[in-house]
């Protein structure tokens, strides 16, 4: 009967460790799967950051010459966006950027007044 027990003890410790590893494993994979979307969503945010200071270099130079047109690359630091060409809707204007950075891009379309107030922020998938 001793044998059996020390059988039984073995067995049991075996299953038990097999248990841990497989629940350690999950865990570990689900964690280090984690942070690649913590990354890509760090770098959409950090695209979307830049439009949006593109889209305000956009207002800035409008405010200083009412016909400017766009069609512009801006640097900001290590990143660049792209300012398209701006439309004229009545009394309103439409200023449209991108950027990319990595492999997020972010697209932005602000629509402003004659004075330079915005009528609406839009985050759209293609121009």
């Amino acid at each position: 009967m001793n044998t059996r027990g020390g059988y039984i003890a073995v067995i049991s410790a075996v299953i038990i460790t097999a248990v841990v590893i497989t629940v350690s494993f999950m865990l570990s994979n689900s964690n280090y799967l984690g942070r690649f979307d913590t990354f890509v969503s760090e770098m959409r945010e950090a695209a979307r950051n830049s439009a949006r200071g593109c889209l305000e270099h956009a207002r800035l130079k409008l405010a200083d010459d009412p016909s400017y047109s766009g069609n512009e690359t801006v640097a900001m630091g290590s990143s660049t966006c792209s300012i398209l060409t701006i439309e004229v809707q009545g009394d309103e204007k439409i200023i449209r950027v991108w950027a990319q950075i990595s492999r997020e891009r972010a697209n932005l379309r602000l629509r402003v007044d004659e004075d330079l107030e915005t009528v609406s922020l839009e985050d759209v998938e293609n121009f």
